[in-house]
């Protein structure tokens, strides 16, 4: 049985996240571990109260691979919140709790994942790159290939689909239009009268559109945290 509450709680929330950040609602799915391991979301909720074989569940979440998402568990039992912190979960709501922890928790999240350097492996045919997360500009699309802009100016191209790449990079990339995917720590402009970003170290203006106008407010809020977060006391 669900918990219709707790779900449409949930629901609601997930209006005001950016696309980019996927959220998993587990009392929905047949097997939260499978559907972690074949859409990799960044981001996973789930209600511990509707876990069947509980602890064999928990394991399974310890042996994630390493670069497995952010869970976070909603419960009303506190012996399952404390296994499950135990066990690697990012954090706990005990309900009925949940609205404004929730926000505050997934907030948490993707400054986690604005902040971390991480390492891309990019594969073409003749070559494989191993690239940071700092050294890439931005991605754009060209017809069936999709070139990658370095912060060294250096482009190279690869044969794919810009859609390939949104589903497989995390933050600091998001998408911004059919086009582009961005990396937001090169952020230094944003113009919403005439709808386009500016990147520091590109000289072209990078549009944007209505359609990813969550992903341009996520950017604004992102780098407003960092800001303050950096700032020296008065």
């Amino acid at each position: 049985m669900k918990d219709p509450l707790c779900e449409d709680h949930i629901r609601e929330l997930e209006n005001s996240f950016s696309d980019h950040v996927e959220i998993i609602f587990g009392p929905i799915l047949p097997s939260p571990i499978n559907t972690i391991i074949k859409y990799a979301p960044q981001i996973v909720i789930i209600d511990l109260d509707f876990i069947e074989a509980y602890e064999t569940f928990l394991i399974d979440i310890k042996n994630l691979p390493f670069n497995s998402p952010k869970i976070i568990g909603i419960s009303s039992d506190f012996r399952r919140a404390y296994l499950a912190l135990k066990n690697g979960f990012f954090d706990i709501i005990i309900k009925p709790d949940i609205q404004t922890k929730l926000l505050q928790i997934v907030k948490q999240c993707e400054n986690s994942f604005f902040n971390k350097d991480q390492c891309i492996t990019i594969s073409t045919p003749k070559e494989i790159r191993y690239l940071s997360t700092s050294e890439i500009l931005m991605f754009k699309a060209d017809n069936n290939y999709v070139n990658v802009f370095l912060n060294d100016g250096e482009t190279f191209s690869i044969f794919n689909t810009l859609s390939h790449f949104q589903k497989n990079l995390g933050l600091p990339f998001l998408r911004v239009h059919k086009s582009h995917i961005i990396n937001i720590h090169f952020v230094s402009r944003i113009n919403y009268a005439k709808k386009f970003l500016k990147l520091k170290g590109c000289e072209k203006f990078i549009p944007f559109t209505e359609k990813y106008t969550l992903n341009i407010r996520l950017i604004d809020t992102l780098k407003k945290e960092v800001r303050m977060n950096i700032n020296p006391k008065n």
